[in-house]
């Protein structure tokens, strides 16, 4: 079988010769610790780096490491319809710039979505890939999103990447790897605009401003679906981004969040089923129970990281709770990597149960972090092909 056929029958709940090995990928920062301890080619991860924005990044970690350790593929090798290539549909960016120079060499600087962020450094004058800290936003209020985000949020043709998915339909009867088209962010991308307060804010205090903005986002996002999927690419799955939920539970109230996004969901799902993609995935950090019946009511059949995180995030719930509506891709505690190989076989076993339950693929709950040794990363990708054979 290929990597696709594995996929299908894993999602289909069909019989299939052995599971998928997969992973989400690598912090930045992990590359150039295992370069500097021999395990990769001195200049990789700065090649990488230089690299990233021309997509020639992934191919070089596929050939150097994934080969190595066994991968078979790797979650969210995605296909945007929007020439930007990106999560954010604004168009044009945000001139990305330096606005201000601290003390200590770090930087205040505008990102391509309007924020403004603490930029760190390391010894080297290489930036630190990490999770940002905001300090300050170019959207507001009402003035500052009719000004400088909804004009850069309108329907235009030009927005489609045809090229390149034209490229991908005349590839589509001999591809092996498994795709899937990035399907937006209908509400979790106004967290980065507008700032977790300045979120929660608008929704206390100005709900029509925050209900257009989730319309016009959705909106977009629908009519980019409908000009990419009347290509003939045939994908694996949709990938739907909106990390709402945290570690004690959801960033929106759930109520709220069906008010205003439930029927936006049955639109793009229905989109996307009409066109053959049935397998569609949220993507979600945290503990995403209170959301779940939004999701899984309106569309959404897989989950993913289904981080197990310090609420202990259990699969098997969930498939108690919502039967097979409900599929999910993660769920291994990417923290075993960083600790001894028993850490890697405790997790493996814990996590058997799960795979027998059908339409769940095991993965790292994200990004393997820094911590992550490069041994045990090559012991578990092993073990998983030996013990899922």
């Amino acid at each position: 079988m290929t990597n696709r056929e594995r996929f299908k029958a894993v999602m289909e709940f069909k019989p299939y010769d052995r599971l998928p090995v997969v992973h989400f990928g690598y912090f930045p920062g992990l590359l150039e610790k295992w370069e500097n301890q021999g395990h990769l080619p001195e200049g990789f991860a700065q090649n990488v780096r230089s690299h990233s924005s021309l997509g020639i990044s992934d191919r070089l970690i596929k050939a150097e490491i994934d080969n190595y350790f066994g991968w078979d593929f790797r979650i969210f090798d995605a296909v945007f319809a929007n020439k930007a290539g990106a999560f954010d549909l604004l168009d044009p960016l945000f001139e990305s710039k330096v606005v201000k120079i601290l003390p200590d060499g770090n930087t205040h600087e505008i990102t391509p979505d309007g924020v403004i962020i603490i930029q760190k450094y390391d010894a080297n004058g290489n930036k630190v890939q990490s999770i940002p800290a905001h300090v300050g936003h170019t959207l507001t209020d009402r003035e500052s999103w009719e000004k400088e985000y909804l004009p850069r949020l309108l329907w235009s043709e030009d927005r489609v990447n045809h090229e390149r998915l034209k490229k991908l339909e005349q590839e589509a009867p001999e591809r092996e790897d498994v795709i899937c088209i990035y399907a937006g962010s209908i509400v979790g991308i106004l967290r980065n605009y507008l700032g977790l307060e300045g979120m929660i804010m608008t929704q206390a205090m100005e709900p029509e401003l925050f209900t257009e903005m989730v319309d016009t986002q959705a909106g977009l996002l629908y009519r980019l679906l409908e000009k990419a999927l009347e290509y003939k690419i045939d994908f694996d799955y949709a990938y739907i981004w909106e990390d709402l939920t945290c570690s004690n539970g959801p960033l929106i109230n759930p109520n709220l969040f069906e008010e205003v996004a439930g029927a936006h969901y049955r639109k793009i799902t229905k989109l996307l089923r009409d066109h053959g993609v049935t397998n569609i995935l949220v993507d979600s950090d945290g503990n995403p129970e209170k959301l779940m019946p939004v999701w899984v009511n309106n569309g959404i059949n897989i989950l993913w990281p289904i981080e197990y995180g310090k609420w202990h995030g259990d699969f098997i719930q969930h498939r108690e709770e919502y039967g097979k509506r409900i599929k999910g891709i993660g769920g291994v505690r990417k923290q075993a990597l960083a600790e001894d190989r028993a850490a890697v076989d405790k997790e493996i076993e814990r996590i058997k149960p799960i795979v027998e339950l059908g339409g769940y693929l095991p993965c790292p709950d994200h990004l393997l972090p820094l911590e992550s040794e490069w041994d045990l990363v090559k012991y578990y990708a092993e073990r998983m092909h030996e013990v899922f054979a």
